[in-house]
């Protein structure tokens, strides 16, 4: 009995031409596929700003889309506000509309840009404080402090009626107000000698005293007049508890 015929034995690999029997195969893998890129990511808080300007005029379903094409298409709220108006109106969701709306925005954006408000003006040390007088022009007669952040940077300079007794609790009442952590005082006779008088100095240790509970420091108290302007503090006028 043949036993290739009855399957005993497996049949033996066909030759080829050159006497020998042709290698195996081996099966190709598929080749790993390409890593995807990230998919774009929008800003919520700038998606948010185009959205609260455009849901007005083009709906809120409409403001959405519009808001998150936009983003996409030029890389962020910078991109969007710098693209020209025919580029916004190209896309479908924005509209001729939505494009004018969004040059509007830019044109508000770069207005308030040079809206900046001045800095203000740090007063340390007497130097800076008659530096700053000279810049201001004719100081108003009368008695006036100067108030000061933590920094000492101007937040307000006001008048504080007459130099009378209840001058100290007026000007640290507004201290407090403005949330200043600093004052100077200034009186000014303009016909006068610019000369301390004992109610100068009763009134400068009466608001240095209290200010150290009320945590206000009286930096200064000035007397102006037709001469050289005097300095409490610089004259050891202020008492030795005063803050500097």
């Amino acid at each position: 009995m043949n036993l290739i015929e009855i399957g005993a034995l497996p049949p033996p690999p066909p030759v080829g031409r050159s006497g020998t029997a042709p290698r195996a195969r081996r099966l190709s893998r598929p080749a790993p596929a390409a890593p995807r890129s990230p998919a774009p990511t929008i800003d919520a808080a700038e998606h948010e700003v185009l959205f609260g300007v455009l849901a007005p005029c083009l709906g809120w379903i409409e403001a959405a889309e519009a808001a998150e094409a936009a983003l996409l298409r030029f890389g962020g709220l910078a991109g969007t506000l710098a693209a020209a108006e025919g580029e916004l109106a190209a896309i479908s969701p924005l509209g001729e509309a939505g494009a004018a709306t969004l040059k509007g925005l830019a044109a508000a954006a770069r207005h308030l840009g040079a809206l900046r408000p001045p800095e203000r003006p740090v007063l340390r040390g007497l130097p800076a404080i008659l530096a700053h007088l000279r810049a201001a022009g004719p100081v108003p007669a009368g008695l006036r402090a100067i108030f000061l952040d933590a920094r000492d940077r101007v937040i307000s300079e006001e008048a504080m009626g007459a130099p009378d007794p209840g001058a100290a609790a007026r000007v640290l009442r507004r201290a407090v107000a403005l949330h200043a952590v600093a004052v100077i005082v200034l009186r000014h006779d303009p016909d006068g000698d610019p000369t301390a008088l004992d109610a100068d100095v009763l009134l400068a240790r009466r608001i240095a005293g209290a200010g150290q509970v009320m945590e206000v420091a009286l930096r200064d108290h000035l007397v102006l007049g037709r001469g050289a302007p005097e300095s409490l503090r610089g004259l050891g006028l202020m008492g030795p508890d005063t803050v500097r």
